[in-house]
């Protein structure tokens, strides 16, 4: 690694990084390509638990990435932490509460179509003309940058015709507290209870029986009309792919703006994550208050929740490195719609999610559309 520190021209001014880390731009061809990969199976550990309003299991995630934050901190233990970072981990988590109700608005395929080109959109605007402050981005080619992310447009589109084949699982749920003929929750206060003492053994007996029920959850857009229930989930997906977008604006901008700030992305990734899990908390308690302090919670969701956390901790964390080399303009298109064709062949192959003629040949079509957009956008960054 080079010892000399490196100056970086911005907004026409010398920026000297914090560290002499700034990585040579074949690393972010590699770390794209590894956070891609995991960002498409990041959903493979939830796929057959039940995770209700997605509330618990958001909470269980939270904690995942947060702890591979905390790894990424102890290595890069001189990086100075800036609370607006924080912000982007807060807009991530809070387009990510529409997820349950877009899902149950207009379906997995197309509600992943439309919030994934915004997304892809958000973030590439954002970079492409010097959106909230940032530097504007201009790739070597332009014309090959805007034909990939029309390609990658033309992608998403290809994928929402899918009509995957997912059984539905029903969770039975383990409760520690009985339940009354009517099915609600007894309260039970031993100390003040009237009835006659017993001894703490017996007392344990009849507080901790496990029930198992099966739930189906009801939300609010379950009990909409049919139009109107697509279009406040189309209105959703867009919202919450905007959002998605501006998840590292505000490093960016800190890397961009504040003289003598770290130029290696990665150095942001502690604080992005300590907004996501500071958000979820926040959205978390006033949940537990609307419900009345007794919150829907999956158990089996738990690990699976910590593991896909963990994986989309580290795949963000790449992400880091990847606009950092690539910019914002040629990242987003490739970020966001290779983990789909991931996904997508990852359920035919694992799942069997995807089966027929006119599915299969759909696939191998968005596949083919991605892969040449993606391609067109990496190209238009040629490496130094």
């Amino acid at each position: 690694m080079n010892s000399n520190t490196t100056t970086l021209p911005i907004n026409g001014t010398t920026l000297n990084p914090a560290s002499d880390d700034v990585i040579a731009p074949h690393w972010g061809y590699i770390s794209a390509a590894a956070a891609v990969i995991i960002l498409g199976n990041v959903v493979v550990p939830i796929k057959r638990f039940e995770t209700g309003d997605g509330l618990y299991f958001q909470l269980m995630f939270c904690h995942g990435a947060l702890f591979v934050g905390a790894i990424v901190q102890l290595f890069r233990s001189q990086a100075e932490f800036y609370p607006i970072v924080m912000l982007g981990g807060v807009v991530w988590i809070t387009a990510n509460l529409f997820m349950v109700p877009i899902v149950k608005a207009i379906g997995m395929a197309q509600g992943m179509c439309v919030w994934g080109i915004c997304n892809m959109l958000s973030g590439w605007a954002t970079g492409r003309f010097g959106l909230f402050g940032i530097q504007k981005e201009e790739p070597d080619s332009i014309l090959l940058n805007y034909v990939g992310v029309l390609f990658c447009i033309i992608s998403a589109v290809i994928f929402s015709f899918l009509k995957p084949d997912i059984r539905k699982v029903k969770e039975q749920i383990q409760t520690t507290f009985p339940t009354n003929p009517s099915g609600h929750y007894n309260s039970i206060d031993p100390i003040n209870s009237a009835a006659t003492p017993r001894s703490l053994s017996e007392e344990s007996l009849l507080i901790t029986p496990t029930i198992k029920h099966t739930e189906e959850v009801k939300i609010f857009i379950d009990k909409l009309p049919p139009t109107k229930k697509k279009i406040i989930g189309i209105a959703m997906s867009v919202v919450s792919g905007v959002l998605y977008g501006q998840t590292y604006t505000p490093s960016i901008y800190i890397q961009q703006s504040r003289k003598g700030s770290s130029q290696f992305g990665m150095d942001y990734a502690f604080a992005t994550m300590c907004g996501l899990f500071v958000g979820n908390t926040v959205y978390f308690s006033i949940y537990c208050f609307v419900m009345r302090n007794i919150p829907r919670v999956y158990p089996r969701a738990s690990f699976p929740g910590l593991l896909t956390g963990l994986l989309w901790g580290t795949a963000s964390s790449l992400w880091f490195l990847v606009n950092d080399t690539l910019s914002e303009d040629v990242s987003f298109p490739i970020m966001t719609t290779v983990p789909i064709v991931i996904n997508a062949t990852v359920g035919v192959v694992f799942f069997r999610e995807i089966k027929g003629k006119r599915n299969l040949c759909l696939l191998f079509l968005g596949i083919a559309v991605t892969a040449a957009g993606a391609a067109m956008c990496a190209l238009s960054k040629r490496p130094v």
